[in-house]
């Protein structure tokens, strides 16, 4: 299930194992999050990105056979810069979107 602080946030979806990134250009400075498989972390930590909650409260699992866990991590980012998605991972990610932003 969705964990109660992403709910009414919107998302999509960037497919396992693509070769291009997604990138993005920020309107309002603050925080951009994304979420990823448990096992793929090391890839987006090393991207500079970090866990959004040390809790795990936004920790949510995903609907394949293994229920795999994941993970939401963020960056903040200023008005105008241009964030990069990371992209190539196996198991995808999702970029979550705040309803403010919206």
């Amino acid at each position: 299930s969705v964990p109660t602080k992403l709910r009414g946030w919107s998302y999509s979806v960037n497919e396992g194992g693509e070769s291009h990134p997604v990138r993005a250009t920020v309107a309002v400075s603050g925080h951009v999050y994304l979420a990823i498989a448990q096992r793929e972390t090391s890839a987006v930590e090393a991207a500079g990105w970090t866990l959004a909650s040390d809790d795990g409260d936004l920790d949510f699992r995903y609907n394949d056979r293994g229920h795999t866990r994941m993970k939401v991590y963020s960056r903040h980012m200023d008005a105008g810069a241009t964030v990069e998605f990371p992209a190539a991972i196996w198991t995808g990610s999702v970029i979550l979107i705040p309803p403010a932003w919206l």
